[in-house]
């Protein structure tokens, strides 16, 4: 007569067990499975106990547990993250349940090494003080998970008061930058800068305009001077290059004024250029 083996049961059986560290390390056949030394001590674990189905899965469980606390442990010993992105990458990475994640990362908040109040300030501060404004800051805020609870506490929020940064600094060295265009050019190209860096659009108007309105007497001559530099530069460069590439005198002159005018030269300093120069597009 035949005994059915009784269902879920196993032939597979302990091989050995090994202690370290913190971990013991179940040998079942040809797999080792790591397990905490808690659930070593609550369990009846032996060389030769047959284990069934059920208890190997668990196993395997803990061993899956093991690998996501070690590799949470190693994401917060190199760097700072928000709750979600901790929470997305365990997800990613081992494929856990959202409890089985909340349960890693529980002892961690209340020890508040996972904050994410602290850490909205604390880049808040950060980026403020390298020249970006409210709206960027906010936006990447929100891709790292931070809700509108904390974005809009007063704790947090109370950042944007005590912490400041020199916007006509950052003006002036963007001008620097470009001293080779216009005013006109170089405050269009400045707006967009300071709107990409998260400023609104009323406050990079004021900033630029008090900018340009407080300089010096001896800096607005020099950009006189540089103005009509460059209006020479450009203007000879593309009435030359237009008269060879365009044989209508009518084509060469509306290519003329639209690169010019482009640049950020008013109709009157281009047609001011023809005439003392003594250039033509008259046949």
């Amino acid at each position: 007569m035949s005994i059915k083996k009784l269902k879920g049961q196993t032939s597979k059986e302990i091989t050995d067990l090994t202690v370290k560290g913190k971990e013991v390390i179940i040998t079942i056949g040809k797999e080792s499975i790591p397990v905490s030394y808690d659930a070593y001590l609550s369990n009846y674990y032996y060389p030769g106990k047959k284990l069934t189905v059920e208890e190997i899965s668990k196993l395997k469980a803990e061993k899956k547990t093991i690998k996501a606390t070690a590799y949470l442990s190693y994401l917060l010993s190199i760097g700072r993250y928000t709750e979600k992105q901790l929470k997305d990458r365990l997800k990613k990475k081992y494929q856990l349940s959202p409890y089985e994640i909340e349960k890693l990362i529980y002892p961690y908040k209340e020890a508040q090494v996972i904050d994410d109040l602290t850490y909205s300030q604390d880049y808040a501060e950060s980026q403020i003080r390298t020249g970006h404004g409210k709206t960027a800051i906010l936006a990447n805020l929100r891709k790292r998970g931070i809700g509108p609870t904390i974005l809009s506490s007063e704790d947090f929020l109370s950042v944007f008061e005590s912490t400041s940064f020199n916007l006509e600094e950052l003006i002036k060295r963007a001008d620097k930058a470009k001293r080779n265009q216009t005013i006109e050019k170089r405050k269009q190209s400045i707006f967009s800068f300071l709107i990409r860096r998260g400023y609104s659009s009323s406050e990079s108007l004021k900033a630029i305009d008090a900018f340009y309105q407080g300089r010096s007497d001896e800096e607005k001559e020099q950009e006189e001077n540089n103005r009509s530099s460059l209006l020479k530069q450009e203007a000879e460069k593309c009435y030359n290059s237009y008269a060879k590439r365009y044989p209508d005198k009518m084509k060469q002159k509306q290519r003329f004024f639209a690169h010019l005018l482009e640049k950020g030269f008013s109709s009157s300093e281009i047609q001011g250029w023809l005439e003392s120069s003594g250039n033509t597009f008259n046949d």
